[in-house]
């Protein structure tokens, strides 16, 4: 049984040939980039990764290939935070914490189950695509340098020599 980027590029193989759209070298390259990437990379990341297994690959190429693969819903844009758009292959429900010291975009399991209850709740308001959480924080990696940060600064203050009483 394949598990996930391995499924998910056969699930990408398997829906481009379904929807008559042709599976390229590059394309399949810069999905599997996505498949395999957790950190949901921009598309400069993305660029710069496939160049070195690609290098004929423009930055053009990447941005068209992702704008298609969004348009046949086979990935979606991460970018409720950043400034430039981040990309996502995983289509499985789920939320994202916002690191807002790295920008890291980390996948959050989904804090709602019952997608039939949030379309009730919703219908006043109109029919729910999608759900997407924000989650904005400190990640647990920044958070350890932070304090390794306070540890140094005590470490160094308490090494260094204390003013002289002058009374």
């Amino acid at each position: 049984m394949l598990k996930g980027p391995e499924k998910r590029q056969k699930e990408f193989i398997d829906l481009c040939r379904r929807r008559g759209m042709r599976v390229t070298g590059q394309r399949l390259e810069v999905y599997r980039e996505i498949a395999e990437n957790l950190d949901h990379p921009s598309a400069d990341m993305i660029y710069e990764a496939v160049r070195k297994r690609v290098p004929a690959i423009s930055l053009d190429t990447v941005y068209r290939t992702l704008d298609t693969l969004e348009e046949f819903g086979l990935i979606y844009r991460v970018n409720e935070v950043c400034a430039r758009a981040h990309f996502d292959a995983n289509l499985e429900p789920h939320h994202h914490f916002f690191c807002v010291r790295c920008n890291n975009v980390l996948d959050v399991p989904p804090v709602w189950k019952d997608r039939e209850e949030i379309q009730d709740k919703m219908a006043d308001y109109g029919r729910v695509k999608s759900v997407s959480l924000q989650i904005r924080g400190i990640c647990n990696k920044c958070e350890q340098i932070t304090e390794l940060e306070k540890e140094k600064e005590s470490w160094q203050a308490s090494k260094e020599p204390k003013p002289k009483r002058t009374c």
